[in-house]
């Protein structure tokens, strides 16, 4: 949120000093100095998109986890939020999927410990992060979601995106669909 209005007050600025320049008298510099600015602001415009875009997304994420749990500080969830958002990216999955995954196994505890033990948001098995060669706390947000983005993915690239998401949660179990149809709903939701 406090990007988003950095960003609003930034362009604010920039509108504000447009105006500024246009009413005063002022010599035009020369051709290729505006072309120079000219494309620093498309490089600016760009960038501002960009973030706005990836900060919208975040804040749907946050909403609907925020609801979910609603003992979660704004600090927490935007950890969270934003955590998804960059492991799933670096996964190349759908971060409303991490995020369903998470509200399915956690409901957003990050010290969640399940009768199997399971451990954290996305519900990692520590004998996971040990075949992984990882030393690491599972219970730290940031390394659970890293593992968890990545065991899901995985799975999705070995056996598709339905029974990829049904392994994640049964592992070499039988799958049956329980598990993903709980998913794919939370999913819809962030839909509408």
């Amino acid at each position: 949120m406090r990007q988003i209005l950095s960003i609003t007050f930034f362009i604010l600025i920039m509108a504000a000093a447009t105006n500024e320049l246009a009413e005063t008298k002022m010599p035009l510099p020369d051709r290729s100095a505006i072309s120079d600015i000219e494309f620093r602001i498309k490089g600016l415009q760009s960038e501002i998109q960009m973030r706005f875009t990836k900060d919208e997304k975040i804040l749907a994420l946050g909403e609907r986890l925020s609801k979910v749990n609603p003992k979660l500080g704004i600090s927490e969830i935007y950890t969270i939020c934003s955590l998804v958002e960059k492991y799933s990216g670096l996964q190349g999955i759908d971060p409303y999927l991490v995020m369903a995954i998470i509200i399915v196994e956690s409901s957003g505890r990050s010290f969640a410990v399940s009768p199997k033990g399971a451990i954290g948001l996305m519900q990692v098995m520590p004998h996971m992060a040990e075949e992984l060669g990882l030393n690491a706390d599972i219970f730290d947000i940031d390394t659970n979601i890293r593992l968890g983005t990545f065991i899901l993915a995985d799975n999705i690239s070995r056996w598709g995106y339905q029974e990829g998401i049904q392994r994640y949660f049964w592992g070499t179990g039988a799958p049956d669909d329980r598990y993903i149809s709980k998913v794919l709903k939370v999913m819809e939701g962030f839909k509408g």
